[in-house]
């Protein structure tokens, strides 16, 4: 390709990231519409069920390969600014996430065997994969469900069983305890985007990003922390979100933006060479 050449890539939208929407978990067998992103066949963990299974021996993360951005919990935001562009959603309400990839059906973490790259953080969303918590038909009471086309299970015993002697094994306690804190996380998370709705502090943005040969791909449908607005905010205001903790991931955020030329550079490294 000639190096003067102007080539567009098709706009790639951000994937809108859905944590844990109202599925039953009674009825979580049969696929649904609203299922959160990675998740096929989420089932209660169950002892008659899953006594004789385990999780593999090796983690892949082959279900996340073409997935540009997953959610992130504002705790995260400081430490996923070191590696990737944080942005919100423009759903609403939007959600804080992680971008992975230029384009749509591309994660530019994970490499060809499912290995993500070593260097950079696994976001918990990813993490906690294949377990999550579902809403029972009771609201406000949560069933710990896995995943059963996940990839990730296998019949067998040993220290990745599930059950082990009748009763939950290491595991899956630990499943237990990681699931609880994200959602713990994920609610924090939701009191901190509607701080940031009502100080109007979120803009919509098109990321233009050039990957080098005058190629250039943009990315619609995000939401930034608007640093101008940030500075205009009466004192009142500012100082609520200082005693709310929340001024950290507000300037982690802003900072993230750094990161979208380590992108092209990923993106750039993929490509095959230009004729």
């Amino acid at each position: 390709m000639a190096k003067d050449s102007q080539k567009k890539d098709r706009p790639a939208k951000a994937e809108q990231a859905i944590e844990d929407p109202p599925v039953m978990a009674a009825d979580a067998a049969a696929q649904q519409p609203m299922l959160p992103m990675f998740y096929q066949a989420p089932r209660p963990l169950d002892m008659e069920r899953h006594k004789d299974k385990a999780l593999v021996a090796r983690r892949t993360f082959t279900f996340a390969a073409k997935s540009n951005s997953v959610p992130i919990t504002v705790d995260e935001i400081a430490v996923c600014a070191r590696h990737y562009p944080v942005v919100f959603t423009d759903s609403n309400p939007a959600v804080p996430v992680a971008v992975l990839g230029l384009r749509q059906g591309e994660n530019l973490m994970v490499d060809e065997n499912g290995v993500w790259d070593r260097s950079t953080y696994i976001p918990g969303y990813v993490r906690r994969y294949p377990f999550i918590f579902l809403e029972r038909q009771t609201a406000n009471q949560f069933a710990l469900c896995i995943d059963e086309e996940s990839g990730l299970i296998e019949d067998g015993g040993g220290s990745r069983a599930l059950f082990a002697d009748g009763q939950p094994s290491e595991i899956t306690r630990r499943a237990l305890s990681f699931c609880s804190a994200y959602h713990r996380q994920f609610m924090a998370t939701k009191d901190f985007v509607k701080a940031m709705t009502d100080t109007e502090l979120l803009n919509e943005k098109v990321a233009q990003v050039s990957i080098g040969d005058g190629q250039k791909v943009a990315l619609q449908g995000l939401r930034v922390i608007d640093e101008l607005r940030l500075k205009e905010l009466a004192d009142k205001e500012f100082l609520a979100l200082r005693r709310r903790g929340y001024l950290g991931a507000v300037y982690c955020q802003l900072m993230s933006q750094n990161n979208w030329s380590a992108l092209a550079r990923r993106m750039s490294s993929r490509m095959p060479p230009a004729a």
